[in-house]
């Protein structure tokens, strides 16, 4: 799928359905790996254990973890160390995938489970899953060996996702679900109920945003609303969701393919002229016009005029976020400008999830200071050196 954030896909394996879980958190990170929610709690490996740090690099929930991942919506998923297991001669398909992981929170036939937390550290919903994703809209995705669906925050399952290949995270009360005729896939949207809402009658889907989701039949995208109602006809190659009134699509023009900007009305508020484009936030988007002077400078930022605005010099560009925005130069590495382009953490990071993490006012974000360091999307242990820096460079946290 193009447009795929908050995926969940769901592997044959066997006679076994499994989810992979790459869900996204509600600031648009990567909620397993990303920059955290407002919690302003941020996962630490100390030892062998992994505990919850705040802005300021305090301890505030003791290491006492085997893993752990980010908060989301107050809550964060976590395996304890000494964790309830349970039997099974199956693996999940992240455990078939990587064997050592498998062997770390497996033995003889069992296997560690997941739970959640609170911002206290207080084990809310005990742990029995093999997998779950971060909160979205009240809900989460989890896997366990007798239940594949949502859960609320009381950890009730709400929704059994039996009979559905594909799922998305909750967004503005609904999530996308796929179901196969034959060799293909079709999308529809769910409600926090689990009734099927909209049918499954599209080739693709995407999550709602600002009361719209960008949709495909018969090749072309348009827009629903929350309805199934077409509010602009597919007549696009692709679409992207809506942001701040805006969306890019990809549109055949004399010179090609080419990106532009429409209004909710349909409208073409920016014509289309960039190789690729992204969504608006803060103002800005990220875009690609054709001007850079290699094929390592391919990236600027656009205003809503159009107007490139923060020129053409960034090999990969993520969205402002607290008026920040991380971009990378192959030779230097990753680093975060302002809105006028300046550098105001140097660029020095390299790998992991520098990149992707999103500063929020006062938070933090995860860097890694060479191209070894990787961190795991479920608090395994990164190879070091790594830590979480503030919004002006300075290193709150380091690992040892």
């Amino acid at each position: 799928m193009w447009l795929a954030a908050g995926l969940v896909v769901l592997a044959a394996i066997g006679i076994g359905i499994y989810y992979l879980v790459t869900s996204f958190g509600s600031d648009g990170t990567a909620a397993s790996g990303g920059g955290g929610d407002v919690v302003g709690l941020y996962p630490v490996h100390v030892g062998d254990t992994w505990g919850y740090i705040d802005n300021t690099g305090k301890m505030i929930i003791q290491p006492q973890f085997a893993a752990a991942d980010f908060f989301s919506e107050g809550l964060a998923a976590v395996m304890p160390v000494n964790p309830v297991v349970q039997a099974s001669d199956q693996a999940t398909t992240s455990e078939a995938a990587d064997p050592e992981r498998a062997a770390d929170q497996a033995t003889a036939g069992a296997r560690a489970l997941w739970g959640f937390i609170d911002r206290t550290g207080k084990l809310v919903i005990q742990p029995r899953f093999n997998e779950a994703s971060p909160f979205s809209d009240g809900l989460a995705m989890v896997w366990a060996s007798d239940f594949h669906g949502f859960i609320d925050t009381s950890g009730k399952k709400v929704i059994d996702l039996q009979g559905y290949v594909e799922a998305h995270d909750f967004s503005e009360g609904l999530a996308v679900v796929g179901q196969l005729s034959g060799d293909q896939g079709y999308y529809g949207y769910i409600d926090k109920s689990g009734a099927l809402v909209i049918p499954n009658q599209f080739y693709d889907a995407a999550d709602f945003s600002e009361g719209l989701a960008p949709v495909s039949q018969e090749g072309k995208y348009g827009y629903i609303d929350k309805t199934g109602y077409w509010v602009i006809q597919p007549s696009y190659e692709h679409a992207g969701s809506f942001s701040e009134g805006l969306a890019c699509v990809q549109i055949e023009t004399a010179d090609g393919l080419l990106y532009g900007y429409i209004d909710k009305t349909g409208k073409v508020v920016i014509q289309p002229r960039f190789q690729s484009a992204e969504e608006f936030h803060e103002g800005l988007a990220v875009a690609d016009d054709g001007s850079g002077s290699s094929q390592l400078e391919t990236l600027g930022y656009i205003d809503k005029s159009g107007a490139m605005v923060i020129g053409m010099r960034f090999n990969a560009a993520m969205k402002f976020s607290g008026g920040l925005a991380a971009v990378y130069s192959p030779d230097a590495g990753w680093g975060y400008i302002d809105k006028t382009g300046a550098f105001v953490i140097q660029p020095k990071y390299f790998g992991g999830r520098a990149g992707l993490d999103s500063f929020t006012p006062g938070g933090l974000v995860w860097v890694s200071l060479d191209n070894s360091g990787m961190l795991d999307g479920f608090g395994g242990q990164p190879e070091p050196p790594w830590g979480y820096i503030d919004e002006t460079g300075k290193m709150v946290w380091q690992s040892k």
